[in-house]
């Protein structure tokens, strides 16, 4: 079988099971070019060695360049169309050292602060400051994903039930969440305000021409409001802190908080993972580490055994999340004390 005919057919399958595979059909495409439409059993080590050597590629980039045609030559391989993996051997992988950023609350007051919103808004006004100011606490409130928050629609919202079914995008898993009081009744005042009750249905968060909220629009907005906040990172990071680690602020404030109120935060974990979404117990694990140091020192789990026992609990309940009776009220909006 040619290399072309190969990514048709192994992104096909893979789409077929959910996935959306667009960038990496990109990448496997931009590889059957640079060798030509060979057959797959001629290719070569050195052919996929030059591929991944790109101009400008940093290790990382090599790394995972590398597992995407290792997988898709696994895929092949076991389907008898090659004889052998022609990998190159793998180089040093370099140390993760990004570190998300962790908002304190007086950031974050001065982030949703009138003040620096309707400063904001006379720069760029295609955004209503309540808009802007609904879905910052929204996502540092639930720990959502942006794209899940850009994507939440009205039907969404349930708040007889006090929860809201989220997206990250359609090829996810819908999951719904609980919401405690503070998060819902900013849902409540925003979805009644004159700002947004003139668009009937739909999304959420609009525009100020009725329009869905992009993405870029939204990152674009926020470091303006991050620089007029005097939000800055100081610690030496190439990156200055994004709406993104509004999530990570979340969780470790969450962890935190249990802390400080004398609960079973070890127990909770398991739950909190199922709230954001996370599968694995790593995920939490690395928000631990991001914990003062006196709340870390109390988490002491059992080596490997502490993990599989929590993890082997069943705290998420499929499409329906975790049971909002349980849950909404220690995994609620912080008041900005």
């Amino acid at each position: 079988m040619k290399i072309k005919t190969a990514v048709r057919v192994y992104v096909a399958h893979k789409r077929s099971m959910g996935w959306e595979f667009s960038g990496i059909e990109k990448y496997l495409s931009a590889f059957a070019r640079q060798v030509g439409d060979v057959q797959l059993s001629n290719i070569t080590a050195s052919d996929v060695a030059a591929f991944l050597q790109g101009p400008r590629t940093s290790a990382e980039t090599w790394h995972q360049g590398w597992a995407r045609i290792k997988r898709f030559f696994d895929y092949w391989k076991f389907r008898h169309q090659m004889d052998g993996i022609p990998m190159p051997p793998l180089i040093v992988r370099p140390i993760r050292t990004f570190v998300p950023y962790i908002y304190s609350r007086a950031e974050i007051r001065r982030l949703v602060s009138d003040s620096a919103l309707r400063a904001i808004n006379k720069r760029i006004p295609l955004i209503d400051p309540l808009t802007f100011k609904t879905l910052l606490l929204l996502l540092y409130g639930t720990g959502i994903f942006v794209s899940e928050a850009l994507s939440l629609r009205e039907c969404d919202v349930d708040f007889g039930s006090s929860v809201i079914t989220v997206q990250r995008n359609k090829h996810r898993r819908r999951r719904t969440i609980p919401i405690g009081a503070d998060v819902r009744k900013l849902l409540k005042n925003y979805l009644g305000s004159p700002v947004r009750k003139k668009f009937s249905g739909g999304t959420c968060f609009l525009t100020r021409k009725g329009k869905p909220v992009m993405t870029t629009t939204l990152i674009e907005n926020f470091q303006s409001l991050r620089r007029r906040a005097n939000v800055v990172r100081l610690d030496g990071a190439v990156y200055q802190p994004r709406m993104h680690d509004l999530r990570s602020t979340f969780t470790v404030h969450r962890i935190a908080d249990w802390y400080e109120k004398g609960m079973n935060a070890q127990q909770m974990l398991p739950a909190l993972g199922a709230y954001l979404g996370q599968t694995g117990f790593v995920s939490i694990i690395r928000h631990l580490s991001l914990t003062p140091q006196h709340f870390r020192n109390q988490f002491r789990p059992n080596s490997h055994k502490f993990g599989a026992k929590l993890m082997d609990k069943n705290y998420c309940t499929g499409t329906s999340g975790i049971r909002p009776f349980t849950y909404s009220k220690s995994l609620r909006l912080f008041r900005l004390r």
